[in-house]
Protein backbone atom coordinates (compact mmCIF):
# COMPACT_ATOMS: atom_id res chain seq x y z
CA UNK A 1 0.00 0.00 0.00
CA UNK A 2 1.31 3.58 -1.19
CA UNK A 3 1.84 5.55 1.93
CA UNK A 4 -0.17 9.41 2.05
CA UNK A 5 2.34 12.19 1.81
CA UNK A 6 0.96 15.25 3.98
CA UNK A 7 1.43 18.66 2.88
CA UNK A 8 4.72 20.57 3.86
CA UNK A 9 5.28 23.52 5.13
CA UNK A 10 5.98 25.55 1.99
CA UNK A 11 3.05 23.91 0.28
CA UNK A 12 0.78 24.86 2.75
CA UNK A 13 1.81 28.29 2.82
CA UNK A 14 1.65 28.58 -0.70
CA UNK A 15 -1.84 27.65 -0.66
CA UNK A 16 -2.87 30.02 2.63
CA UNK A 17 -1.09 32.71 0.15
CA UNK A 18 -3.20 31.98 -3.16
CA UNK A 19 -6.46 31.71 -0.49
CA UNK A 20 -5.60 34.66 0.84
CA UNK A 21 -4.89 36.72 -2.80
CA UNK A 22 -8.26 35.37 -4.28
CA UNK A 23 -10.05 36.74 -1.03
CA UNK A 24 -8.46 39.95 -1.58
CA UNK A 25 -9.19 40.44 -5.56
CA UNK A 26 -12.77 39.37 -4.55
CA UNK A 27 -12.68 42.30 -1.98
CA UNK A 28 -11.51 44.80 -4.38
CA UNK A 29 -13.87 43.44 -6.68
CA UNK A 30 -17.22 44.04 -4.25
CA UNK A 31 -15.45 47.55 -3.42
CA UNK A 32 -15.63 48.98 -7.00
CA UNK A 33 -18.87 47.40 -7.74
CA UNK A 34 -20.29 48.98 -4.33
CA UNK A 35 -18.29 52.28 -5.08
CA UNK A 36 -19.86 52.13 -8.94
CA UNK A 37 -24.08 51.58 -7.08
CA UNK A 38 -23.12 54.85 -5.48
CA UNK A 39 -21.93 56.88 -7.90
CA UNK A 40 -25.46 55.38 -9.44
CA UNK A 41 -26.94 56.35 -6.79
CA UNK A 42 -25.95 60.20 -6.71
CA UNK A 43 -26.57 60.60 -10.40
CA UNK A 44 -30.06 59.97 -9.62
CA UNK A 45 -30.89 61.60 -6.89
CA UNK A 46 -29.41 64.71 -8.72
CA UNK A 47 -31.93 63.99 -11.29
CA UNK A 48 -34.53 63.33 -9.29
CA UNK A 49 -33.89 67.06 -7.56
CA UNK A 50 -34.54 68.05 -10.62
CA UNK A 51 -37.83 66.26 -11.92
CA UNK A 52 -39.19 68.00 -8.29
CA UNK A 53 -38.33 71.15 -9.86
CA UNK A 54 -39.99 70.85 -13.13
CA UNK A 55 -43.06 69.07 -11.96
CA UNK A 56 -43.62 72.26 -9.26
CA UNK A 57 -42.79 74.49 -11.99
CA UNK A 58 -45.39 72.94 -14.47
CA UNK A 59 -48.32 73.01 -11.65
CA UNK A 60 -47.52 76.61 -10.06
CA UNK A 61 -45.63 78.60 -12.23
CA UNK A 62 -47.28 80.24 -15.21
CA UNK A 63 -43.74 80.88 -16.69
CA UNK A 64 -42.54 77.72 -15.80
CA UNK A 65 -40.26 79.06 -13.28
CA UNK A 66 -38.04 76.54 -10.65
CA UNK A 67 -38.63 77.31 -7.66
CA UNK A 68 -37.09 80.76 -5.80
CA UNK A 69 -37.70 81.14 -1.87
CA UNK A 70 -37.82 84.89 -2.63
CA UNK A 71 -41.06 84.41 -4.64
CA UNK A 72 -42.58 82.00 -2.24
CA UNK A 73 -42.37 84.15 0.69
CA UNK A 74 -42.37 88.09 -1.46
CA UNK A 75 -42.15 91.27 0.40
CA UNK A 76 -45.62 92.29 2.28
CA UNK A 77 -48.17 91.09 3.82
CA UNK A 78 -50.21 89.66 0.72
CA UNK A 79 -49.54 86.04 -0.22
CA UNK A 80 -48.09 85.59 -3.94
CA UNK A 81 -47.91 89.46 -4.12
CA UNK A 82 -44.91 92.23 -3.74
CA UNK A 83 -41.42 92.23 -4.78
CA UNK A 84 -39.04 89.35 -4.78
CA UNK A 85 -37.53 89.06 -1.65
CA UNK A 86 -33.94 88.83 -2.19
CA UNK A 87 -32.32 87.80 0.82
CA UNK A 88 -34.25 84.79 0.97
CA UNK A 89 -32.39 83.57 -2.12
CA UNK A 90 -29.87 80.87 -0.34
CA UNK A 91 -29.96 77.24 -0.84
CA UNK A 92 -30.42 76.45 2.32
CA UNK A 93 -34.10 78.51 2.25
CA UNK A 94 -34.48 76.79 -1.46
CA UNK A 95 -34.28 73.64 -0.48
CA UNK A 96 -36.53 73.83 2.74
CA UNK A 97 -38.94 75.89 1.29
CA UNK A 98 -38.90 72.41 -0.92
CA UNK A 99 -39.48 69.71 1.75
CA UNK A 100 -42.07 71.96 3.46
CA UNK A 101 -44.47 71.25 0.63
CA UNK A 102 -43.18 67.53 0.12
CA UNK A 103 -41.26 68.54 -3.61
CA UNK A 104 -38.69 66.17 -2.11
CA UNK A 105 -37.51 64.51 1.16
CA UNK A 106 -34.45 65.38 3.38
CA UNK A 107 -32.85 62.13 2.39
CA UNK A 108 -32.66 62.72 -1.41
CA UNK A 109 -30.62 65.88 -1.02
CA UNK A 110 -27.26 64.23 0.50
CA UNK A 111 -24.99 62.20 -1.52
CA UNK A 112 -24.30 58.15 -0.69
CA UNK A 113 -20.84 59.74 -1.48
CA UNK A 114 -20.95 62.16 1.29
CA UNK A 115 -17.28 62.95 2.65
CA UNK A 116 -17.86 65.80 4.83
CA UNK A 117 -18.81 64.24 8.78
CA UNK A 118 -20.71 67.84 9.26
CA UNK A 119 -22.81 67.07 6.22
CA UNK A 120 -26.25 64.64 7.24
CA UNK A 121 -29.86 64.44 6.48
CA UNK A 122 -31.74 66.43 8.35
CA UNK A 123 -33.80 64.24 10.51
CA UNK A 124 -35.54 67.48 12.45
CA UNK A 125 -37.26 69.36 9.94
CA UNK A 126 -39.97 71.44 11.73
CA UNK A 127 -43.45 70.91 8.98
CA UNK A 128 -44.90 72.74 11.22
CA UNK A 129 -43.53 76.47 10.52
CA UNK A 130 -45.50 76.22 7.21
CA UNK A 131 -47.88 78.91 8.25
CA UNK A 132 -48.91 80.97 5.70
CA UNK A 133 -51.53 82.92 7.69
CA UNK A 134 -48.25 83.94 10.13
CA UNK A 135 -46.24 84.56 6.84
CA UNK A 136 -43.49 81.68 7.18
CA UNK A 137 -43.40 78.71 4.79
CA UNK A 138 -40.41 76.67 5.38
CA UNK A 139 -38.26 75.65 8.68
CA UNK A 140 -36.62 78.91 9.36
CA UNK A 141 -38.32 82.00 7.39
CA UNK A 142 -39.25 84.84 8.61
CA UNK A 143 -42.01 87.32 7.87
CA UNK A 144 -40.77 89.92 5.56
CA UNK A 145 -44.44 91.67 5.68
CA UNK A 146 -42.78 94.62 6.36
CA UNK A 147 -39.89 94.55 4.54
CA UNK A 148 -37.23 92.23 3.07
CA UNK A 149 -35.87 89.53 5.83
CA UNK A 150 -32.97 87.36 5.53
CA UNK A 151 -33.43 83.94 7.13
CA UNK A 152 -30.22 81.60 6.36
CA UNK A 153 -29.50 79.95 9.42
CA UNK A 154 -32.31 80.42 11.28
CA UNK A 155 -33.99 76.55 10.76
CA UNK A 156 -33.53 72.89 11.27
CA UNK A 157 -32.47 72.85 7.47
CA UNK A 158 -28.59 73.98 7.04
CA UNK A 159 -26.25 74.39 4.06
CA UNK A 160 -23.39 75.31 5.91
CA UNK A 161 -20.46 73.04 5.29
CA UNK A 162 -18.13 74.71 8.06
CA UNK A 163 -20.63 73.86 10.80
CA UNK A 164 -23.91 71.57 9.81
CA UNK A 165 -24.87 71.19 6.18
CA UNK A 166 -28.29 69.23 5.21
CA UNK A 167 -27.19 69.45 1.93
CA UNK A 168 -24.22 68.19 -0.95
CA UNK A 169 -24.99 69.26 -4.31
CA UNK A 170 -24.08 72.45 -5.74
CA UNK A 171 -26.98 74.12 -7.30
CA UNK A 172 -27.41 77.36 -9.68
CA UNK A 173 -26.46 80.64 -7.95
CA UNK A 174 -30.07 82.28 -6.97
CA UNK A 175 -28.65 86.28 -7.86
CA UNK A 176 -30.15 88.09 -9.64
CA UNK A 177 -28.50 88.25 -13.40
CA UNK A 178 -29.30 86.55 -17.08
CA UNK A 179 -28.37 83.07 -15.86
CA UNK A 180 -30.95 82.72 -13.23
CA UNK A 181 -33.91 84.41 -15.49
CA UNK A 182 -32.45 82.35 -18.39
CA UNK A 183 -31.43 78.62 -16.99
CA UNK A 184 -33.63 78.79 -13.57
CA UNK A 185 -36.54 77.45 -15.38
CA UNK A 186 -37.72 74.50 -18.01
CA UNK A 187 -37.57 73.91 -21.03
CA UNK A 188 -34.05 74.36 -20.03
CA UNK A 189 -30.79 74.04 -22.19
CA UNK A 190 -28.94 70.65 -22.98
CA UNK A 191 -25.60 72.51 -22.48
CA UNK A 192 -26.03 74.29 -19.35
CA UNK A 193 -25.53 72.86 -16.02
CA UNK A 194 -27.32 74.05 -13.14
CA UNK A 195 -27.29 71.02 -10.73
CA UNK A 196 -24.03 69.12 -9.80
CA UNK A 197 -21.58 66.96 -7.34
CA UNK A 198 -19.75 70.00 -5.49
CA UNK A 199 -16.46 71.22 -6.50
CA UNK A 200 -13.58 73.12 -4.60
CA UNK A 201 -13.71 76.29 -3.38
CA UNK A 202 -14.00 79.46 -6.45
CA UNK A 203 -13.85 76.37 -9.07
CA UNK A 204 -9.47 76.35 -8.34
CA UNK A 205 -7.68 73.76 -10.06
CA UNK A 206 -4.31 74.02 -8.79
CA UNK A 207 -2.53 74.68 -5.47
CA UNK A 208 -3.00 73.13 -2.05
CA UNK A 209 -6.58 74.31 -1.53
CA UNK A 210 -7.64 71.77 -4.71
CA UNK A 211 -5.71 69.08 -3.11
CA UNK A 212 -6.58 69.28 0.15
CA UNK A 213 -10.58 69.15 -1.07
CA UNK A 214 -13.14 66.42 -0.36
CA UNK A 215 -14.28 67.15 -3.43
CA UNK A 216 -11.75 65.33 -4.99
CA UNK A 217 -12.27 62.19 -2.85
CA UNK A 218 -16.51 61.63 -3.38
CA UNK A 219 -16.76 59.73 -6.47
CA UNK A 220 -13.26 57.89 -6.33
CA UNK A 221 -13.58 56.86 -10.20
CA UNK A 222 -11.24 55.00 -12.76
CA UNK A 223 -12.28 57.40 -15.45
CA UNK A 224 -10.47 60.10 -13.88
CA UNK A 225 -7.24 60.46 -12.27
CA UNK A 226 -6.52 61.02 -8.47
CA UNK A 227 -5.76 64.25 -8.32
CA UNK A 228 -8.99 65.85 -10.87
CA UNK A 229 -12.36 66.09 -10.02
CA UNK A 230 -14.96 64.06 -11.49
CA UNK A 231 -18.59 64.07 -10.51
CA UNK A 232 -22.14 64.43 -11.58
CA UNK A 233 -24.01 67.09 -13.49
CA UNK A 234 -27.43 67.41 -14.77
CA UNK A 235 -28.05 70.22 -17.21
CA UNK A 236 -31.27 72.71 -17.54
CA UNK A 237 -33.19 69.86 -19.47
CA UNK A 238 -33.12 67.19 -16.98
CA UNK A 239 -29.89 65.07 -18.85
CA UNK A 240 -27.44 63.95 -16.40
CA UNK A 241 -23.85 62.52 -17.02
CA UNK A 242 -20.55 61.92 -15.23
CA UNK A 243 -17.86 64.02 -16.04
CA UNK A 244 -14.00 64.70 -14.97
CA UNK A 245 -13.19 68.19 -14.64
CA UNK A 246 -15.03 71.01 -13.93
CA UNK A 247 -13.97 73.46 -16.72
CA UNK A 248 -16.90 73.47 -20.09
CA UNK A 249 -16.29 75.02 -23.07
CA UNK A 250 -16.34 78.43 -23.11
CA UNK A 251 -14.49 78.26 -21.42
CA UNK A 252 -16.63 78.22 -18.30
CA UNK A 253 -15.81 76.66 -15.02
CA UNK A 254 -19.19 75.44 -13.27
CA UNK A 255 -17.49 77.00 -9.83
CA UNK A 256 -16.80 80.19 -10.72
CA UNK A 257 -17.92 83.59 -11.77
CA UNK A 258 -17.06 83.65 -15.38
CA UNK A 259 -19.51 86.64 -16.81
CA UNK A 260 -19.17 89.59 -14.45
CA UNK A 261 -20.88 91.54 -16.59
CA UNK A 262 -23.70 89.98 -17.52
CA UNK A 263 -24.01 87.02 -15.10
CA UNK A 264 -24.97 84.61 -17.97
CA UNK A 265 -22.36 81.29 -17.30
CA UNK A 266 -22.79 78.61 -15.05
CA UNK A 267 -22.03 79.65 -11.71
CA UNK A 268 -22.70 76.33 -8.98
CA UNK A 269 -22.58 76.95 -5.49
CA UNK A 270 -23.58 76.05 -2.01
CA UNK A 271 -25.03 79.90 -0.86
CA UNK A 272 -25.45 79.74 2.63
CA UNK A 273 -26.23 83.45 3.48
CA UNK A 274 -27.93 86.40 1.07
CA UNK A 275 -27.39 89.82 3.00
CA UNK A 276 -27.98 93.26 2.22
CA UNK A 277 -25.17 95.14 3.80
CA UNK A 278 -22.63 95.06 0.61
CA UNK A 279 -21.93 93.97 -3.21
CA UNK A 280 -22.46 94.97 -6.40
CA UNK A 281 -25.50 97.47 -7.01
CA UNK A 282 -28.53 96.04 -8.64
CA UNK A 283 -31.01 98.25 -11.00
CA UNK A 284 -34.13 96.82 -8.94
CA UNK A 285 -33.12 95.03 -5.85
CA UNK A 286 -36.04 93.67 -3.20
CA UNK A 287 -38.39 96.42 -3.37
CA UNK A 288 -36.04 99.22 -3.41
CA UNK A 289 -33.13 101.28 -6.07
CA UNK A 290 -29.85 100.54 -5.56
CA UNK A 291 -30.52 97.65 -2.93
CA UNK A 292 -27.04 95.77 -2.54
CA UNK A 293 -26.18 92.27 -2.29
CA UNK A 294 -23.75 90.07 -1.01
CA UNK A 295 -23.63 85.91 -1.48
CA UNK A 296 -22.31 83.62 0.75
CA UNK A 297 -20.68 80.65 -0.46
CA UNK A 298 -20.23 77.47 1.79
CA UNK A 299 -17.29 74.97 0.24
CA UNK A 300 -16.10 71.37 1.19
Amino acid sequence: MRNRRGYTLVETCITLGLITAAIGVAGVQASGTQAKSKRLRDASQLQRIHTAMKVRAKTDSPAFEFLRPGKVNRIGAIVGRGPEDELKNDHASLYAAGIATNMFDPTLLVSPLERNARVTVCSNYDYTQYNPAADTFWDGDVSNASGPSPCSGKGHFQADLDKTAHLSYATLSLQPGKRREAQWRGPGSDTFVILASRGPRDGIASGQGFTDSVTLKMHDAEEAPMDQWFGAIVFADGSCKNRAGFELPGPDNLFRRDDAADDADMLLTITRAVDGKMGRVLADGPGQSGWMLRATHSWD
